[in-house]
């Protein structure tokens, strides 16, 4: 995903949202527009391109917490591990190969290992990367800001917005 065009869609995306006058609740602090988070939305559109997804991301601390969105969003069943790939955050942003070669080792390893039929990339410092490891992996890899944009452009293309009844009624 080109990086500028991923702007200019969040940015057309939030710009469509002013014109139509987006009302805020500050009692509530609710929007009346959806709000889409990226790993949900990733683990969303995994769901819909395979049986069995692994994430790979990075930093230890990232695993459990991982798991338990997976857990929250009732899409655990279909996770089939997460991986973290042996890279700081710091080398991600300076020394793209680096991460790239970490990402596509944890990833191998995801799809050889855990029964993977695609991947997610955990991250902002990645978001550009998928492209590339999905032509050497042969396998779907999704980056999960591009998810993000392009689900909540279609959600205000459709002009859809949030319930307010069930889970997201104002108190």
């Amino acid at each position: 995903v080109d990086c500028h065009r991923m702007q200019n869609g969040i940015l057309h995306a939030i710009r469509r949202l002013l014109d139509r006058k987006v009302q805020v609740q500050p009692d509530a602090f609710q929007l009346s527009i959806p709000v889409v988070g990226i790993a949900e939305a990733a683990m969303l559109t995994a769901h819909l391109l395979g049986g069995y997804y692994s994430i790979v991301s990075f930093g230890r601390h990232n695993a459990m917490g991982i798991t338990d969105l997976a857990r929250h969003y009732g899409l655990h069943t279909s996770l089939a591990s997460v991986r973290i790939a042996d890279i700081s955050y710091g080398t991600i942003l300076t020394d793209p190969d680096q991460a790239i070669t970490a990402c596509q080792t944890a990833g191998q390893q995801a799809l050889e290992q855990d029964g993977a039929d695609l991947l997610i990339l955990g991250g902002g410092p990645v978001t550009g990367l998928a492209p590339q490891l999905a032509e050497t992996l042969r396998v779907p890899v999704l980056d999960g800001v591009a998810c993000a944009t392009k689900l909540a452009e279609s959600l205000v293309a459709c002009g859809y917005t949030t319930s307010h009844r069930g889970l997201y009624h104002p108190c």
